[in-house]
């Protein structure tokens, strides 16, 4: 990877729990302007970052305890209701990957050899290029686990 810096707005604390996110997360609203949206968590391995993403794995989770992904989501998909009445319509695409030792690990192909260690590479003019990553449409919130792959 290059050395580059990058610009945070912000860093949360470790301790924070899933439900003091919510202020953060009407940003998550900002791409029904148009902007992309990148949810990202770094850390060392088990350090907490799917769960903070994802939170409890099972159907039954708690509202208290879901992660930024499905909190994001539900918020933008009650706001995608509000604009319906406006007869606006939307598209939602999503992809799902992991960037870990500097291979990029495509995780809606799930575990299969199809989709680790996704390289990038130079093109002609001397410019990065990127892997093709798979992008699959979310039209509800409980459709989000058709992108995120089940945990063994």
């Amino acid at each position: 990877m290059d050395d580059k810096e990058k610009l945070m707005r912000q860093v949360l604390e470790k301790n924070k729990e899933c439900k003091t996110l919510n202020n953060r997360l009407q940003e998550a609203k900002s791409f029904l302007d148009g902007y992309n949206l990148c949810i990202f968590a770094y850390g060392q391995t088990g350090s907490g970052k799917t769960y903070t993403m994802e939170g409890p794995q099972g159907k039954n989770e708690e509202m208290k305890h879901q992660g930024i992904i499905p909190r994001a989501m539900k918020q933008v998909f009650r706001s995608v209701e509000d604009f319906k009445v406006c007869g606006w319509t939307y598209q939602f695409r999503a992809s799902y990957f992991e960037l870990y030792n500097e291979a990029i690990q495509d995780l809606a192909k799930g575990s299969n050899d199809e989709g680790k260690n996704l390289t990038k590479g130079a093109t002609e003019n001397n410019r990065t290029s990127k892997p093709i990553i798979t992008e699959k449409e979310v039209k509800t919130t409980e459709e989000k686990t058709n992108i995120t792959p089940s945990k063994n």
